[in-house]
């Protein structure tokens, strides 16, 4: 009841916010971005575990670590074949595994930065090597003073004829210039995967909607444990086999006890069939993923009016079905 206005909407619901006002942390005098690539899924486990010790131990100093499936990484890097957009078919065992080994990535791969004085980042960059090094074998660390050398590099190899460098280095510049807060259309480029007209991904403004675009958000919230991210990922699989889809998986941490999960649905929304499954898929996702205890932090409005969340038996017990009526 006294000036506690952190507390007003996390402890009590009464309250009508009128005027706001957002204080902004100032920016940071250093980030540094880092991956480590994880060359074999049997690693995920450990994975968790560096991914969780980390951010006990660094706390604020660390953004949110992204961990996410090759297939997932893969979608940010190649186009989509015509062919299989208009059968709706999936990209092939034989497809991922060749472009996965093309395009340098894991089957799961790390990605996040580290925020601070120099001196700071330098010592949590000893932490983040100590986690991961039994890990990984492949890590890169990307930051202001080191940018230049990467552009060197990428400027060269594609004269000899390593383009695949040249894309992997400006996957990373725009990856780096989003962790340093500024925005780009790198991860917005996702919803015209399966878009037929890939000039559009090419205009100088994109609105998915506008466009066409489907896409639909799966996003349940994930223990920190490595046994129950196993589960969630292996639930992810089986339902993305029976659906006859690819498992875009991303993991991020919330903090050192919760990831959030994103799972980007991409269909082409020319065809009835795609469409059609896409959301059955989901629908699947959502109903057996609540059974197992995922459940998502966001729905869109459309599926709380489809499974009537008000009486839902989906919701936990802290929501107030009434606010979704």
């Amino acid at each position: 009841i006294g000036p506690y206005f952190d507390g007003l909407f996390t402890q009590s619901g009464v309250g009508i916010v009128y005027s706001m006002t957002v204080k902004l942390a100032p920016k940071p005098d250093y980030i540094e971005m880092f991956t480590f690539r994880i060359n074999k899924d049997i690693d995920l486990e450990r994975v968790v575990e560096a991914t969780k010790n980390t951010t006990l131990l660094l706390g604020d100093f660390l953004g949110g670590i992204n961990i996410i499936n090759n297939e997932r990484m893969l979608s940010m890097l190649i186009d989509y074949p015509e062919d299989k957009i208009r059968s709706g078919a999936p990209l092939s065992e034989e497809t991922i595994r060749l472009e996965t080994k093309r395009k340098h990535i894991g089957q799961w791969n790390v990605v996040g930065a580290m925020y601070g004085s120099r001196e700071i980042v330098k010592g949590a960059k000893k932490v983040l090597k100590r986690e991961f090094s039994q890990i990984s074998k492949a890590s890169i660390f990307f930051n202001s003073s080191n940018k230049w050398l990467f552009k060197l590099v990428a400027d060269i190899f594609p004269k000899i004829g390593g383009i695949e460098i040249r894309k992997s280095y400006e996957t990373m510049n725009n990856m780096y210039d989003i962790l340093n807060g500024s925005p780009n259309y790198l991860a917005l480029k996702l919803a015209y995967l399966k878009n037929l007209d890939k000039n559009l991904v090419g205009k100088d403004v994109l609105n998915p909607s506008f466009d066409n675009c489907g896409l639909i958000w799966y996003a349940p919230l994930i223990e920190m444990d490595s046994v129950k991210v196993r589960e969630y990922v292996e639930f992810v699989n089986e339902m993305s086999k029976k659906f006859n889809v690819n498992s875009f998986i991303t993991l991020t941490t919330v903090n050192d006890l919760c990831f959030d999960s994103t799972i980007p649905i991409m269909f082409n929304k020319d065809s009835e069939e795609d469409t059609k499954n896409a959301h059955a898929y989901y629908d699947a996702l959502l109903d057996e993923g609540a059974k197992r205890g995922f459940f998502p932090y966001r729905l869109s409005v459309e599926t709380q009016k489809k499974f009537k969340i008000s009486n839902s038996k989906l919701l936990p017990p802290l929501v107030v079905p009434e606010r979704y009526k």
